[in-house]
């Protein structure tokens, strides 16, 4: 094994890849991409049978893109080479030529393609020869759209010469006879225009042939052709320079072909997968590669990818028309060699690598080392087309390759995964404990990625990552091989694994290393994230036999060394197969995951079940099960892999997984789990099934042809392909016999009896100590006593016993005990129990001990005495514990009863009814439904009941019933009639004014629950990760700059800038010339702040306020409220905070005492603008296109409400009487506040008006047409004047020193003189949208989507410094004399602070 630096297993890495190179010689070969030869294309390789062949080029000649008779379009080749191409015995295509208009299998057309044919090997153009010259070679031309016209139904003349030229192109074979050709055929058909009737003739006839099978269906998807395209383009601007030597430039590829074809071509970037290096010229042949890589869609799907890579020679021509200088005369006989990169690829739906690999290098030594006795063609036929995707059950599709005879399959689900490579390779370059390391942070979703500079391996490696995770999947990005020109992709914010070349990373580790796990697999090293980074230990012992179980396998030779019967001489040692070492790395990680996730499906509590089933995952009691290793846990179960695992779980369904936890495996030793219940990769009973492919059509002895180059290919051929059917499967899997492998579940362990004989003994104590609480308790409610039951003693004991869980649930189940006297208490008796259920409940709250309250909560009401006549129950002497304020107790008790009833509605086995529910008819489905909906929907209305006659705060029953209202999937109407049946149960009790909140769906669920939704999500949640991936790739594919791009670069500019020193809390951060202090608390971006005294105030998406200490830099106070997102918060009064939000309301809070003071409600829409005018009057702007003035003293209803606006408000400002409002209507409008009447409409803007300024007599407006409007007030007229100068929406403006400055969604910050149109000064630093303007001290400072604050100098027109700190788009900006307060979508909030006299250190 491995050593720490990995070197001494080096060697055999290198010798078992060998540079990722196939085992083959590679023979002459050429630099033009693979050629096309068209139906109507002259065949490349034909001789003459009554002459020999002689050869003609024709270097010189001039290539010309044109359409053949068919519509076709035919272009001309990449490359012109003297001499034979190939070795012919008899041509495929003479039979072709022989065909007459009447033979029996002659369709319309044919008889003029033979007639074509017959020309042109009787009388051969000039350059043109009956053999496979490369003047009469046809390639894909840029545009390989594979689009074909349908030919006319009836010609009867012979071809013309126009028209045999039209079907015939000679051509130079290098890069650039392409355009030259386009240019020609242009010219031509500029000269000799179609009519409009025949163009429209042609586009009304235009199909893409289509396979008859699916791309999933079949194991090849597409075969790609990958190369240099008509022109070299270099990679990047850089690469452009002149200076720059051609030989060291990189340029693009493209892909060149498909088969078969596709009706939408594969994104432009897959080239770079292909060649991760990009195109580079070489002076010799650099042998051949072969390695994997995979494909991740936006949406996350994957394609498989299997890719061998050659060198061809290129062409005079191309070396004249792209390496030298222009007009440069040089004899092409003495031309330097030179060569490119040409690829085949294929793409697949399923992994099937090693037959992939076999294929590949079987296919190009065919080509090019031996004798070819199948056509190319068939043999892309035969594997593309013909060889199905085994299903997942026991059989097997069985086909050649070449001379041999290979089969594939695809295990059932109740089999471990299929992996069809070798595993072995990443435990070869890890150590044990450094791949332990590695499968730590791939279990928490760490950025993990992985260099080395074997490419194969990299792909085997991160193949091999994820498959240790099942039965878990891996949910974010997985690039097995990143392309250089991509690698900016690893300052990605999400979760991903990465593989990358060597070279490639190590001009970036020391940017990425604070937050990326770093593996270099050639060296076994790993670098862990510099700052806030804790590795969390796995489960024990589970972790320890683990490892145990993976030394037995590869260490096996070190663990013998004392056994005097192992040699340890020996110099052989018997490997085992691949099957085997697969199958037994799987099995040990599996049996991990058992282990710890053994007990699972008890913690799944089901609430709905039809028609789509709801569950709830007990995170906290299956915590409990597990104290030990709970650091764990909490981080893996914050993950989406765990949530995806539910999802998929949520109904019953056959797995490995459940299938091991059912036959207890975690009791097995890892060789009984081997030979009993992992599955025998050679047995053949596995496959009941066989499936032959019909092998590939083969060659006469004549036609056997051997070729130097890379031939032509034969389209008469391809398109045979697309009528050939799959080889059929059956659609339904025979029935299988039971497997002997599953027995018995066996005994428990030593360990477990030890434990279950510890828990007996402890059970019969508890049993002691219960039955005499349960005495003393009967005493208490004895209805016969009229003194107090319970002497002082009998109390002291009694509490006692409350201080124990199990003390307080015997309490109060005894006080649950059926009664005749239907819970009536004389006074005496009444005021005891009273005083013993208070102090139970006192203890269950400070324990968080939710079972005893449960149990109490219906006792309340049936328990009461007789009072002035009138019941008086015991609820009303326990209203104010604290235990019936935290919402967690009532979810526990809602989700336990809600489970308890669906359990009782189907019998008690629900799994069993969701096993059976999919031959339901659809009545009973709908029958069962409404069913379980009548029951959630009885026990919300008791639980509301329960809750406000306990005393529990309004705001806490409204957003507890919202929530469960939406993880049990309630309609909408039926919740509004829930949260109406609240408020008229709170108004009954005299509780408070019902405050009648908006119905508001509950977002996502946050980290700190208690509970997991199952189920409402669908199968899986996506992860951003692919997405983020796909566009980026696409930005960078098409040249447009990537906010990564400029991730990277600001973080490379201040890296060494940066010094800071970090405190223990990691809150403080010290620089050379301020303090920053981060606040940490929200779960959800935070969009707004204010800061006070204390600190500041925050609002965030997680619909909470929170109260910050500065110098502490912790939450005082959380203030909840807000169902929706707190976007804006303002000051209004000494100690008094108004906050408005996306659930269409404003809140008043006392922020000395933390608490809400009022509720002001009115607005239809959410809250976009908030303005103070004094402590009395506030206003507002809204999404409903209005605004709204409010009294902070009569806080029922707005005072004015100004109507106007015929579009959602988008900026307010004020000053004195005069409001100024911008909407997206394009207007601002002038209001008098006194009268509420709008005075002035402003229009002249073309679109929404972002942002708006009131200076004295005169308004400023910026909109998202890009231009900035100066409004005069000072007459009846008003008149704007137009500021032109922005290339972006105007986001913000502000006036200081008088002057505008204003910012932009263009990066930039302008400073406008009040007299000019144009601006003054440009300020450029930001690389994203500037958002936000304020002013500090003498300067300005600006926030934008590039994570960054910048302080400007206006009279200097410079930066003076640049904040960076935030991982997300700043939200919004604040300044407060020398301390600036800035808000993140990362969750946080930061405080800058400055001295007084603070001066930059650079100006």
């Amino acid at each position: 094994m491995s050593s720490t630096d990995g070197k001494s297993s080096q060697d055999s890495i290198d010798a078992s890849l060998s540079s990722d190179a196939p085992s083959m010689k590679h023979g002459q070969q050429s630099s033009d991409d693979l050629a096309l030869r068209s139906k109507n294309d002259h065949p490349p390789m034909e001789t003459s049978k009554s002459a020999p062949v002689s050869t003609v080029t024709s270097p010189t000649s001039t290539p010309e893109k044109k359409k053949g008779l068919f519509g076709k379009k035919v272009v001309s080749p990449f490359e012109s080479r003297s001499g034979d191409r190939s070795k012919v015995t008899k041509s495929r295509s003479e039979s072709t030529t022989d065909k007459s208009p009447s033979s029996e299998n002659g369709k319309e057309g044919k008889s003029i393609v033979g007639k074509l044919l017959k020309k042109f090997n009787n009388n051969p153009r000039k350059g043109e020869t009956g053999d496979d010259t490369p003047s009469n070679r046809s390639t894909i031309a840029e545009d390989r759209t594979d689009i074909y016209v349908q030919p006319e139904k009836k010609i009867e003349e012979s071809p013309s010469e126009e028209e045999r030229q039209r079907a015939h192109t000679t051509s130079d074979a290098n890069v650039n006879s392409n355009q030259r050709g386009s240019d020609e055929a242009n010219r031509r058909m500029t000269d000799n225009p179609s009519s409009p009737r025949e163009e429209k003739k042609k586009k009304e006839v235009v199909f893409i042939k289509k396979p008859k099978s699916n791309a999933e269906d079949r194991l090849v998807a597409h075969l790609l052709i990958i190369g240099v395209g008509k022109t070299l383009q270099p990679l990047s601007a850089k690469q452009s320079e002149k200076n720059m030597d051609l030989l060291s430039r990189v340029y693009k590829a493209e892909q060149l072909y498909s088969f078969p074809q596709v009706d939408k071509e594969f994104p432009p970037h897959l080239w770079m997968f292909c060649l991760p290096r990009g195109v580079q010229i070489e002076t010799r042949d650099r042998g051949q590669t072969c390695f994997p890589f995979v494909l991740t869609s936006a949406t996350g799907k994957r394609m498989y990818a299997y890719n061998i890579t050659f060198w061809e020679p290129c062409s005079p021509e191309f070396i004249r028309d792209n390496l030298l200088p222009p007009k440069t005369a040089v004899d092409p006989k003495n031309l330097p060699s030179y060569f490119v990169p040409k690829c085949v690829c294929i793409i697949s739906h399923h992994p099937h690598y090693a037959v992939f690999r076999e294929w590949l290098v079987e296919f190009h030594k065919r080509i090019f080392n031996m004798k070819l006795t199948i056509s190319v063609e068939q043999m892309m036929i035969n594997f593309a087309m013909q060889v199905p995707a085994p299903p997942p059950r026991n059989l097997k599709v069985k086909f050649n390759i070449g001379e041999k005879l290979v089969s594939i399959s695809r295990p059932p689900i109740t089999s471990l995964p299929m992996s069809d490579f070798p595993m072995m390779y990443a435990f070869k370059v890890l150590s044990l404990r450094n791949l332990l390391t590695v499968f730590k942070c791939l279990l928490v979703e760490q950025k993990i990625l992985l260099h080395s500079k074997h490419v194969t391996l990299l792909a085997y490696t991160c193949e091999t990552l994820q498959l240790l995770m099942f039965p878990f999947e891996w949910p974010h990005v997985f690039v097995p091989n990143l392309p250089e020109v991509l690698m900016d992709f690893a300052f990605s914010p999400t979760p991903f694994i990465i593989g990358a070349l060597t070279d490639f990373v190590l001009p970036i580790v020391d940017y990425i290393k604070q937050d990326v796990v770093i593996v270099d697999l050639d060296l076994d090293q790993i670098s862990l994230p510099e700052e806030a980074f804790q590795l969390v230990e796995l489960p024990e012992p589970e972790s320890s036999i683990l490892m145990q179980d993976l030394q037995k396998f590869f260490q096996s030779d070190i663990l013998s060394l004392d056994n005097p019967q192992f040699n340890p001489y020996a110099l052989s040692r018997n490997e085992t197969s691949m099957a085997t070492t697969n199958c037994y790395i799987q099995s040990a990680f599996l049996k991990f995951f058992v282990s710890i996730f053994r007990d699972y499906r008890q913690f799944m509590m089901y609430i709905r079940c039809l028609e789509s089933p709801v569950a709830i995952f007990d995170i906290v009691n299956f915590l409990n099960l597990r104290p030990d290793a709970m650091p764990f846990f909490e981080s893996f179960m914050e993950t989406q892999a765990f949530s995806m695992f539910l999802e998929e779980h949520n109904r019953p369904k056959e797995s490995i997984f459940n299938d091991w936890i059912d036959n207890a495996v975690y009791n097995f030793t890892i060789e009984d789990v081997i030979s009993k219940l992992a599955p025998n990769q050679a047995s053949k009973e596995r496959f009941p099934e066989v499936v032959i492919v019909p092998e590939p059509k083969k060659l006469t002895k004549e036609n056997t042809v051997e070729y130097t180059v890379f031939p032509v290919l034969d389209e008469f051929q391809l398109d045979e392909g697309y009528s050939l059917h799959l080889a059929e499967i059956s659609k339904k899997a025979p029935k299988e016999r039971a497997d002997p492998r599953k027995q018995a579940t066996p005994g428990p362990t030593p360990r477990e009896l030890i434990v279950e004989e510890a828990l007996e003994t402890k059970q019969r104590e508890h049993e002691v100590q219960e039955k005499v609480v349960r005495e003393l308790s009967l005493k208490l409610v004895d209805p016969v006593v009229s003194e107090a039951p319970l002497s002082a003693s009998e109390e002291t004991q009694l509490l006692e016993f409350f201080k124990f869980e199990y003390g307080r649930k015997a309490f109060a189940s005894a006080l649950a005990e059926e009664r005749k006297d239907e819970g009536r208490l004389s006074d005496a008796s009444f005021t005891q129990t009273a005083e013993m259920v208070n102090s139970a409940l006192r203890e269950a709250a400070s324990n968080l001990d939710f079972v005893a309250p449960r149990i109490l909560v219906p006792l309340t009401f049936k328990y009461h005495h007789i009072a002035d006549g009138a019941e008086d129950h015991l609820y009303n002497r326990v209203r104010k514990q604290d235990i019936w304020q935290n919402a967690d107790f009532w979810e526990k008790a809602f989700f336990d009863s809600s489970s308890k009833q669906i359990r009782e509605l189907y019998g008690g086995d629900v799994r069993k009814i969701l096993r059976q529910a999919p031959n339901y008819t659809t009545v009973k489905r709908k029958e069962l439904a409404a069913k379980e909906l009548d029951e959630i929907f009885r026990l919300l209305s008791k639980f509301a009941f329960n809750m406000v006659n306990l005393g529990v705060a309004p705001d806490t029953i409204r957003r507890w019933m919202l929530k469960m209202c939406s993880m049990c999937s309630i309609e909408e109407d039926q919740a509004k009639i829930l949260n109406q049946l609240l408020s008229n149960m709170s108004r009954a009790n005299e509780m408070s004014k019902a405050e009648e909140e908006p119905l508001i769906r509950m977002g996502g669920f946050k980290k700190g629950d208690r509970y997991l939704p199952v189920g409402l999500t669908g199968r899986k949640e996506k992860s951003e990760g692919p997405e983020l991936l796909f566009n980026f790739i696409e930005e960078k594919t098409e040249g447009k700059p990537n906010p990564l791009k400029k991730v990277h670069q600001t973080f490379k500019n201040n890296w060494f800038q940066k010094k800071r020193t970090v405190n223990q809390d990691m809150k403080s951060e010290e620089h050379d010339d301020y303090t920053v202090k981060t606040f940490i608390g929200h779960t959800e971006g935070v969009l707004s702040a204010v800061l006070t005294d204390m600190g500041p105030i925050s609002g965030s998406c997680d619909g909470t306020i929170r109260v910050w200490n500065t110098f502490t830099a912790k939450c005082v106070s959380t203030m909840t409220g807000h169902t929706g997102w707190v976007n804006l918060l303002e000051i209004y009064d000494d100690g008094k905070l108004v906050s408005g939000s996306y659930d269409h309301s404003l809140k008043l809070w006392d922020i000395n005492k933390c608490t809400k003071m009022h509720s002001m409600r009115g607005h239809k829409g959410s809250i976009s603008c908030l303005a103070v005018k004094d402590a009395r009057s506030i206003l507002s702007g809204s999404y409903d296109n209005s605004i709204n003035m409010w009294d902070t003293r009569h806080h029922t209803k707005s005072m004015l409400t100004f109507l106007g606006h015929a579009a959602p408000i988008t900026c307010l400002v004020l000053e004195g009487n005069t409001m100024v409002t911008g909407s997206r209507d394009a207007t601002l409008r002038v209001w008098d506040l006194r009268t509420g009447k709008s005075m002035k409409i402003l229009k002249g803007h073309t679109d929404w008006v972002k942002s708006c300024r009131l200076q004295g007599d005169q308004i400023f407006s910026g909109s998202c047409d890009s231009t900035i409007r100066r409004w005069a007030l000072n007459g009846e007229v008003t008149s704007s004047v137009l500021l032109e100068g922005h290339s972006g929406t105007v986001n913000a403006l502000l006036w200081t020193d008088n002057s505008l400055v204003s910012a932009s969604a263009d990066s930039t910050v302008k400073v406008w003189s009040l007299n000019d149109t144009s601006p003054s000064a440009t300020l450029q630093s930001h690389s994203d949208e500037v958002m936000d303007l304020v002013t500090f001290q003498t300067k300005v400072v600006s926030s934008s989507y590039d994570r960054s604050i910048k302080i400007w100098d206006l009279k200097l027109e410079s930066l003076l410094c640049t904040l960076q700190g935030h991982g997300n788009r700043i939200s919004s900006l604040r300044s407060y004399g020398n301390q600036i307060l800035s808000t993140s979508w990362d969750n946080t909030v930061k405080l800058w602070q400055f001295p007084i006299d603070w001066r930059p250190r650079t100006v």
